[in-house]
């Protein structure tokens, strides 16, 4: 690393881990907030060129803090990209990749590891796959799930009307406001919002109010669903409901963060707000997610802030990934990183990171990236594609036959990084095998279930 290149990496970790002049003796160690959106795609967010106004206060809180335009999840559905980002590893590491597996006790945990050094922990999610019988308890003193409350004789159609997001981070704002101990906190927030089935929101007004919507929304298979199966109209219906849902739970975080500024916890706050996964809306030819890699469900939305150390309203282009945001909480709170495979976000912002590409997987499907090119390969039959973000970023022209030298190329950094001892070690909890009833239920109302 040359020496100009060295003192970047040294001031920017310097910005980082010490307190500005205007922080408290009592908050040399920030708190952390960490908010997932489920199934929030990075370009249906007005910060990320999104033409509907879904996203004011997220919008407000890139100009405040840091926005990333490249960043990328691990997979394309819930529980492995979120084992990722609370223990940051990739699913190859942290064997977290099928419904019946969990986040073992021999990963590394964020929340065990803050609960360590002193830390109050709390989380409040609204989904199955980040809920106590996945492993995400652990660390946490408090952990709940909360979602849609029904009033007298109104019934959700099923137990995925339940989940909506607003709920949970209500309560996680009850909960700062009213029964925080006083330490320093993580507090881990996961709204299942805007997954579908995608709900009316009679509190949300204008272009995406309650009255703007069908009755009912079609209601497409968790599996790939082909184009002749649903027509222009009933797609439009889809996306006005997704955006709904979005500028919906917007509303809701601003009330979260606000929260942190009436009680004068801003300055003395990390916030990370990102997504594990997106969503398809046909940009492939089928609807939904968990099934490929293509970017519509990989590039996600990651916005940080903590003022003083983050510099306000910067864009980072280069690419990132969900399992950095457990080594950027290590790099400022002093935790151990030995085992956690992500970069900090400001050796990114400096330009100090050795890493040469990011990968993403699912049972089918492995996923390589670089800041130019990206492949997608097969783990059984069917060829690999090729895909040049410089010049095609929707992914529409395979280039795999036009340019087999930068194939190879690519497909021997993903081998490689596949390969390497410290990113293929896994440690999966047999015990998740055995699914309660009602969560078998509950998955199969997603279509998860075989």
């Amino acid at each position: 690393m040359s020496a100009p290149r060295t003192l970047r990496c040294l001031l920017a970790l310097g910005a980082l881990a010490t307190p500005s002049i205007s922080r408290a003796e009592d908050f040399s160690r920030p708190n952390v907030v960490l908010i997932s959106l489920d199934t929030l795609r990075a370009d249906h967010l007005s910060a990320w060129g999104h033409v509907e106004p879904t996203s004011p206060t997220l919008d407000r809180l890139a100009r405040e803090g840091v926005l990333f335009a490249a960043a990328w999840s691990t997979c394309s559905w819930t529980l492995p990209s979120h084992a990722s980002l609370l223990s940051g590893r990739y699913p190859t590491s942290h064997g977290a990749v099928t419904r019946r597996d969990r986040l073992s006790p021999k990963q590394p945990n964020l929340a065990v590891a803050l609960r360590e050094i002193g830390y109050d922990t709390a989380a409040f999610v609204s989904a199955t796959f980040v809920d106590r019988e996945y492993g995400f308890a652990r660390g946490f003193r408090v952990q709940e799930r909360h979602g849609r409350e029904f009033a007298g004789d109104e019934r959700p159609e099923s137990p995925l009307e339940q989940w909506a997001g607003p709920a949970t981070v209500a309560r996680a704002r009850h909960w700062l406001e009213e029964e925080w101990t006083g330490d320093p906190f993580f507090l881990f927030v996961h709204a299942y919002d805007p997954h579908e089935k995608y709900l009316r929101h009679p509190g949300v007004t204008g272009r995406f109010s309650a009255e703007r919507y069908a009755e009912r929304p079609p209601a497409p298979s968790r599996r790939p669903t082909k184009p002749r199966t649903m027509t222009q109209d009933e797609r439009r219906e889809m996306l006005r409901r997704y955006d709904g849902e979005i500028r919906t739970l917007d509303a809701e975080i601003g009330e979260l963060l606000r929260a942190l500024d009436d009680l004068d916890l801003t300055d003395y706050t990390l916030v990370f707000v990102a997504s594990d996964h997106g969503e398809e809306f046909l940009d492939h030819g089928s609807w939904g997610h968990a099934n490929v890699l293509y970017d519509e469900l990989l590039h996600v939305p990651l916005i940080v802030r903590y003022p003083g150390s983050f510099e306000g309203g910067r864009v980072v282009d280069a690419p990132v990934s969900l399992v950095d945001v457990y080594s950027t909480v290590a790099a400022i709170t002093g935790l151990s990183t030995r085992r956690v495979q992500g970069v900090p976000l400001h050796d990114t912002m400096a330009e100090c990171s050795s890493r040469t590409g990011l990968a993403a997987s699912t049972l089918r499907l492995r996923a390589y990236r670089d800041r130019t090119w990206k492949i997608i390969v097969p783990r059984d039959r069917g060829e690999p594609e090729l895909f040049r973000y410089t010049t095609d970023p929707g992914e529409r022209h395979d280039l795999a036959r036009e340019y087999p030298e930068k194939l190879r190329e690519l497909l021997r950094s993903a081998e490689e990084l596949r390969t390497d001892r410290f990113f293929s070690e896994t440690a999966s909890d047999p015990a998740a095998h055995a699914l309660s009833p009602e969560t078998r239920r509950e998955l199969e109302t997603l279509g998860y279930a075989d």
